[in-house]
């Protein structure tokens, strides 16, 4: 006796995409262009992007922080103005520049809070202390 035949796999992306796809179609009343394969996995491909990112935002939206000690609270407020200061100030940086992802900055805002602890007077000189900071930590000197 043969064995039944197996239904075809497709990868998420492709399946997606072809939802999409029939959606959007069912949507309009006049023809649309054909779209290739690249270019449907392309748009499933955003899309899925854009439901993560979604799916991400939704979890940190429910963080909550316990501060056992004001030392606790003070570190996490550097934290966030150390953040804020790499995205707001990324010109008074070396090649005028800091990384744009996220979690690349938020990074450097782990390595570098300290100096938001007791910030320097000026940008020129908070600039110059989260290099500082950033290098001494790459280098094992963090604690």
């Amino acid at each position: 006796m043969s064995k039944p035949a197996r239904p075809k796999e497709f990868p998420l992306a492709v399946l997606f995409a072809l939802v999409c796809l029939s959606a959007v179609h069912a949507q309009t009343a006049s023809p649309s262009p054909q779209l290739s394969i690249d270019e449907a996995l392309r748009l499933a491909n955003a899309q899925a992007s854009t439901f993560q990112s979604a799916v991400i935002n939704e979890r940190i939206a429910g963080w909550r922080f316990d501060y056992p000690g004001p030392r606790d609270h003070e570190e996490h407020r550097a934290v966030t103005e150390a953040a804020n200061y790499l995205r707001q100030h990324p010109v008074r940086f070396p090649e005028g520049r800091v990384p744009s992802r996220p979690s690349e900055i938020a990074v450097l805002a782990v390595k570098s809070y300290r100096v938001f602890l007791d910030r320097p007077k000026t940008d020129a000189e908070t600039s110059a202390a989260i290099v500082a900071a950033c290098r001494d930590f790459d280098r094992g000197a963090s604690t």
